[in-house]
């Protein structure tokens, strides 16, 4: 029932900005430190109430993201999945979709060439990439690439694709807040009204300097273009997440 009243009132609202004068000029939102972003998440879920099953699971969630992501991004079905991960997923479900936001933002997140060859196939990126390896501030060796001219050729269809998430989706609202030596960035727009978890606070998440909020499974980005760094180290794809079914004018390529 209250889920009902939700929509009844987000449809409302809906048709009452859209017949504003600023939808047009609306801008998505960016977040330049860690203070902006905390300060704006918190405000977002103030009075907001969790169970605590559902802290739990978010909780869980933070320290162990692969325990929930590894099957359902490996291809598996969730039908077929042992029962007990089963449940678990659900209850992740239930608290990560309980929310939707009320601004448009801008997203980031950082990710290896999974993400490539799962649109274009493990097969086209040979050759549009070098690997190396550089050592940290201990002296540790960590492999590293570098993308060269021939990745310009692979992506001339982006706009094309589409990446559909099977795993839930975590994203961080700082730029380089996290993994951010990771050779591909995905900034992403954020349409109003899709659902999603500010999970940056005490008690849900153990790195709340990551700025993390987490989407449900199944996103589906649509692609807009690409830059590349003049080095090669950094591939930028820009995306658009569809936002909610019943939100057509936003959701438009």
């Amino acid at each position: 029932m209250m889920r009902a009243i939700l929509l009844v009132f987000l449809l409302l609202t809906n048709v009452l900005y859209c017949g504003g004068d600023d939808y047009v000029d609306e801008g998505y939102r960016e977040f330049l430190t860690e203070k902006e972003a905390l300060e704006w998440g918190n405000s977002w879920l103030r009075g907001s109430i969790f169970s605590d099953d559902e802290k739990e699971v978010i909780l869980k969630y933070s320290k162990t993201s692969w325990t929930f992501n590894e099957k359902l991004r490996g291809g598996e079905k969730f039908e077929n999945l042992p029962q007990e991960e089963q449940e678990l997923i659900k209850r992740l479900d239930k608290a990560v979709g309980k929310f939707p936001l009320f601004e448009k933002l801008y997203l980031f997140r950082y990710v290896n060439l999974d993400v490539l060859a799962s649109m274009y196939g493990w097969g086209a990126l040979g050759g549009t990439y070098e690997e190396y390896e550089e050592s940290d501030s201990l002296g540790i060796k960590h492999k590293k690439i570098k993308f060269n001219k021939k990745i310009k050729d692979l992506l001339k269809d982006i706009k094309k694709r589409r990446y559909i998430d099977p795993g839930f989706m975590s994203t961080t609202m700082v730029k380089d807040a996290v993994f951010g030596g990771r050779p591909i960035e995905l900034k992403i727009k954020i349409p109003v009204y899709t659902t999603g978890l500010f999970i940056a606070r005490d008690g849900y998440t153990f790195f709340i300097k990551e700025c993390e909020i987490l989407f449900p499974r199944n996103r589906t980005l649509f692609f807009e273009g690409y830059s590349l760094s003049e080095d090669g180290s950094r591939l930028t794809l820009y995306a658009k997440m569809k936002g909610p079914w019943w939100y057509v004018k936003d959701d438009k390529k």
